[in-house]
């Protein structure tokens, strides 16, 4: 009896025991050791960099191996295309947030068990969810810092010409050019009051053109983004107006000699904007903090400061983003994909991102890691407007730059109206994306 006794209790224990652990097992994945060697392709970012992130993830990781392995950004994309065209080991890449348009089809989304939705929207800017979330709520990659459009200006210049303060709003950017700009007898530009106005010789002229439409409250594209609408007239309160017009000319009266605000030219007389901006001929410049330490190269002293991108001061604030995120492509393996995952769920927790700023010195898009870089005399202005930053879709980033380009151009020589300039690289952007729909 004793002993029939002793075996039901065992068997009670390990009924008990057994339970529970299906209990434990069902709320705490099991998560199998993984081992993997992953190619990792990306640009401007040195080897020590990511070299320095990976030694951190192993940490937690060691058994998946990175090989991380910088690219010159004029072959990059063509060798991702051929790594993906001839299955080449290819396993994370980096993605350029204007780019995810063209590669939304070559990329495999994070699954939602090792990164949700929410998870990605509490932990990012909103240009990010907006860049690199798809329509059907799929994420396509994780960024790891943002970039956006502020205001260069010559602090001596600025001295020299009165100018206590540097300009919060268009209107006060327009009313200061005119300030600093310095012309000879005939009229001619010696000193620009900014680098603005033409396409070809201003760094990032498109991204520029780009915010002040959409600070104009132009529609860059229709809601399920098969048309280019920035030509369009836009309603405001029951009343039309062409908004994209109004930027588009704005921008260009910079370069026309018959306005007031003339003060740059497409001739040859008129250097690079980047250039211009550190030889001290132009004391205003529009970029990005990437270019910050191409300046300091140029001219290491210059005294400069960057504060916030001008607003319109009838509207809210609207600042543009650019900046690189990391994917996976549709070629890589079942098992490499699990790897690959693991890590980008860890490019994704605010320590990760925490460190890649301190390595990297670019601004965050990490939520966390913005409000500590508040206080960042280098980072302050490009971390804090990363929160109102937008984009729009791009359907192809290399076509978009050389139509906003020609558009600027043929205005600025006359050749095209503004209306006309507008309509036609909207028609050919349509095209575009209207060929993108039907693939």
């Amino acid at each position: 009896m004793d002993k029939k006794i002793l075996i039901l209790s065992i068997s009670g224990a390990l009924l008990v025991l057994v339970i529970g652990l299906i209990i434990f097992l069902g709320r705490v994945p099991f998560t199998p050791t993984i081992n993997a060697d992953l190619t990792m392709l990306g640009v401007f970012d040195d080897e020590n960099i990511w070299d320095d992130m990976i030694y951190e993830f192993n940490g937690i990781n060691k058994n998946i191996q990175i090989d991380y392995q910088q690219l010159p950004i004029d072959t990059y994309e063509s060798a991702i295309l051929d790594r993906l065209a001839s299955q080449q080991p290819l396993d994370l890449f980096m993605v350029h947030s204007s780019w995810m348009p063209r590669y939304a089809t070559k990329v495999l989304p994070v699954g939602e068990i090792n990164l949700s939705l929410k998870q990605f929207k509490d932990s990012f800017a909103d240009v990010a969810v907006q860049d690199f979330v798809s329509s059907d709520n799929q994420i396509l990659g994780v960024p790891f810092y943002g970039d956006t459009l502020a205001l260069y200006y010559n602090k001596t210049m600025f001295n020299e010409s009165g100018i206590a303060k540097p300009p919060k709003t268009w209107e006060e950017f327009m009313q200061d050019v005119e300030k600093l700009t310095v012309k000879d007898e005939q009229g001619n530009v010696l000193v620009a009051g900014a680098a603005i106005g033409t396409g070809a010789n201003i760094n990032r002229a498109p991204d520029i053109l780009s915010v002040l439409m959409m600070q104009t409250g132009t529609k860059m594209t229709n809601e399920d983004n098969t048309e280019a609408t920035f030509n369009r007239l836009v309603d405001y309160q029951n009343s039309y107006f062409d908004a994209g017009q109004d930027a588009l000319r704005f921008y260009t009266d910079f370069a026309n000699p018959q306005k007031k605000s003339y003060t740059w030219g497409a001739s040859k007389s008129f250097s690079y904007s980047i250039d211009a901006f550190a030889y001290a001929r132009a004391a205003m410049l529009l970029n990005y903090q990437y270019n910050r330490s191409v300046i300091d190269d140029k001219a290491p002293n210059l005294k400069y400061d960057v504060v916030n991108l001008p607003q319109i001061s009838s509207s809210g604030v609207v600042n543009y983003a650019s900046y690189f995120g990391l994917a996976m492509p549709k070629t890589i393996s079942q098992a490499s994909q699990e790897a690959a995952e693991i890590f980008l769920t860890w490019l994704a927790t605010d320590e990760a991102q925490a460190k890649y700023m301190e390595l990297s010195g670019k601004p965050p898009i990490n939520k966390s890691q913005i409000a500590l870089a508040s206080d960042d005399l280098d980072l302050s202005v490009f971390a804090t407007q990363i929160l109102t930053a937008r984009s729009w879709f791009e359907v192809d980033n290399r076509q978009v730059d050389s139509e906003f380009i020609n558009m600027i151009e043929s205005v600025v020589m006359g050749k095209r109206t503004l209306k006309d300039a507008l309509d036609e690289s909207a028609d050919r952007l349509t095209f575009l994306m209207r060929q993108r729909n039907e693939q």
